[in-house]
């Protein structure tokens, strides 16, 4: 009998090594195959913590991110290449689907639809609703206001997202984002009000870090001057 149990445990050891070393040769992102194997040995032995270390949870997080990943980006390459749009769009879709809940992806397709045209699509997943449901998270809040200004789409509920970050967190990022979109909507004095706010308070950073890009801090409460003065300067003309 013990020869048996030895000959057992031989074979389990065995059957383990190769699967460890079968995990190690298929590198990264892991084999499901190769992983499921594995964990399928450590329910033999009696080990179900390691089977759900080796694939649980974890691991499915880990695949579902690195599919998001290749897939946003497989639609980024095909976007500057001008070709495959058709299936550019499925594959945003699937990122969609599989992050509904990621802030960092749902821009991510969010982006990829508004470069294919779809602006529809694009305030679906990242748009009023997306805002709603993150109001009280200022980092979610001001990145979702600064894609819209860049998209110069959606500019009121990304104003409104704007002035909550500020709210929230009244940093010299938020309030630069903020300058930014009452910029784009000619609300100068709010925005020169916001954009000097940004300037006072990134300052420090430039003191602090040798090279921190304040100057385009300072652009903004530049541009927003030059275009008051040349409003008044047709209100003047007229």
């Amino acid at each position: 009998m013990r020869k048996a149990n030895d000959r057992t445990a031989f074979i389990f050891s065995s059957a383990t090594f190769l699967a460890l070393w079968g995990k190690e040769i298929a590198g990264y992102p892991q084999n499901p195959d190769v992983q499921q194997n594995l964990a399928q040995l450590y329910v033999l032995k009696g080990a179900p913590a390691k089977a759900e270390e080796e694939f649980g949870k974890d691991f499915i997080d880990g695949y579902v991110s690195n599919a998001v990943y290749a897939l946003t980006g497989y639609a980024n390459f095909w976007l500057e290449q001008n070709k495959n749009l058709d299936s550019v769009e499925a594959m945003a879709d699937l990122a969609a689907k599989l992050r509904p809940d990621q802030w960092y992806t749902l821009a991510q397709v969010a982006g990829i639809y508004a470069k294919l045209g779809k602006t529809d699509k694009a305030l679906a997943v990242y748009g009023p609703e997306f805002a709603k449901k993150n109001w009280g998270d200022q980092g979610t809040l001001s990145s979702y206001a600064s894609f819209w200004s860049k998209q110069s789409t959606n500019l009121d509920n990304a104003l409104a997202a704007a002035k909550k970050s500020v709210e929230l967190t009244p940093d010299y990022y938020n309030n630069n984002v903020l300058g930014q979109l009452l910029f784009k909507l000619k609300k100068y004095d709010e925005a020169l009000k916001a954009a000097e706010k940004a300037v006072e308070l990134v300052r420090p950073m430039a003191v602090k870090y040798e090279g921190f890009p304040v100057q385009q801090y300072e652009k903004l409460v530049k541009d927003i001057k030059d275009a008051m003065a040349k409003e008044k300067g047709a209100e003047v003309k007229k």
